[in-house]
């Protein structure tokens, strides 16, 4: 089993060369099974969330008018809104407040009780389709006749690129910023299985794009369907990001995931708890998001909370930086980095949340390498993604200590349902 899964990941170009010592993992022939009614759970989930962000997206919409928003309350949305936001973005803060993200990531944690809490919600992240489309087909190799935990991500994807493009060729323009050239494996991956349900990835670096007129021309191919998946956050090229800009304006570019970097910060989660249950706050919330999903929202994530000058050092908990991916600006309570990271944080009142720690429930994975197999116990965490709000692929990380992350040492899986 060891030899047919390592083939399949370096057939599919992850591992090909050197990809094995850059891009490695432990590989594991166990599939993590979630019962009929976390299934059930994680479906409903796709509809509420969406709700949640269309919400917050015309929060943020009346936050940045001039016109529509004053006081102190609404002086704090558009700030922690506008973090971390690139300059080319910002114009489009208040704009198409209607345009929702069709792709959502989110990553969750399962308790002892087999109970999920939302880490993290993020709609503005196309990483990691490519990987959960690998882990699908190696789910598939172990065993072909368990049924997915969703719909298969890629066939989901190509439904929805099919569907945009209507009688056009179905094509998804995928330009990466430079910065983001180590996942350029990750990226040939998706292209590779999309070509395999009729679309086509067009794909390059912003150093391969070019807009003339109206069109957008990416490593030498022109994108005629004119739908991207995203704005690369990281573009370095502000004369292409100006371009790009320009023709989403005059509703000529259309994207998957629409330029609302909000909806993929961790300070959304503050946003949405209220933990100081602030009256004017709660209110806003409350008049764009309907009260009961709204709780049910809450029920699902971990008390999340700003980190401000007034906020006392907690006995437990995770200190998180609101804009960060993977474990980066992560501490957890209890480790040396802690205290040096959270008196960084209290002064740079807003950057950093605090979040409730969740116990994660330990699985047996069996492990494989050259040598055979071996048992250990992992802590894990469940990232699912809702393509138009449909459960759509689930994978597994899973770790040997409290940071579940990518790496080396790390262990994916993806999943089924009983």
């Amino acid at each position: 089993m060891y030899d047919h899964i390592t083939r399949l990941i370096t057939d599919s170009g992850l591992w090909d060369g050197d990809g094995a010592q850059t891009h490695g993992f432990r590989t594991t022939s166990t599939l993590v099974n979630f019962t009929p009614s976390q299934a059930a759970e994680l479906a409903a989930l796709g509809p509420a969330i969406t709700e949640v962000m269309e919400g917050v997206s015309r929060i943020i919409a009346i936050a940045f008018s001039d016109e529509l928003s004053h006081g102190t309350t609404w002086g704090m949305v558009r700030k922690v809104a506008s973090m971390e936001v690139p300059s080319f973005m910002k114009p489009l803060q208040g704009q198409f407040a209607a345009r929702m993200p069709l792709i959502v990531k989110v990553d969750l944690m399962e308790d002892e009780g087999g109970n999920f809490h939302v880490a993290e919600l993020d709609a503005t992240n196309r990483r990691g389709l490519g990987y959960t489309s690998l882990f699908e087909l190696i789910r598939s190799a172990i065993s072909p006749d368990h049924v997915p935990l969703g719909k298969p991500i890629i066939t989901a994807v190509a439904d929805l690129v099919k569907r945009l493009c209507g009688d056009r060729k179905a094509e998804l323009g995928y330009v990466y910023a430079h910065k983001e050239r180590f996942y350029l494996r990750e990226f040939a991956v998706l292209k590779r299985e999309l070509k395999g349900q009729g679309v086509e990835l067009i794909l390059g670096s912003e150093r391969e794009t070019v807009v003339a007129g109206d069109v957008v021309t990416i490593g030498g191919v022109p994108c005629t369907s004119g739908l991207l998946a995203d704005f690369a956050l990281l573009l370095e090229d502000r004369d292409l990001a100006k371009e790009f800009v320009r023709l989403y304006l005059e509703k000529k570019l259309r994207l998957l995931i629409p330029p609302r970097p909000f909806l993929g910060s961790k300070a959304m989660l503050a946003l949405l708890h209220n933990a100081e249950k602030h009256p004017q706050l709660e209110a806003i919330l409350h008049a764009h998001i309907r009260s009961e999903v709204l709780t049910r929202m809450r029920e699902r994530i971990p008390v999340t909370r700003f980190v401000t000058r007034q906020t006392e050092r907690p006995e437990r908990g995770v200190l998180k930086q609101v804009m960060s991916s993977g474990m980066h600006g992560v501490h957890f309570a209890d480790s040396p980095s802690f205290d040096a990271a959270f008196l960084d944080a209290r002064n740079r009142s807003y950057q950093y949340v605090l979040q409730d720690e969740i116990d994660c429930r330990p699985r047996s994975f069996q492990i494989l390498d050259q040598d055979g197999m071996t048992t250990e116990a992992l802590r894990t965490r469940l990232v699912v993604y809702y393509v138009n709000k449909e459960l759509s692929g689930g994978v597994i990380t899973a770790g040997e200590g409290k940071c579940i992350h990518g790496g080396k040492r790390a262990v994916f899986t993806s999943t089924i349902r009983a």
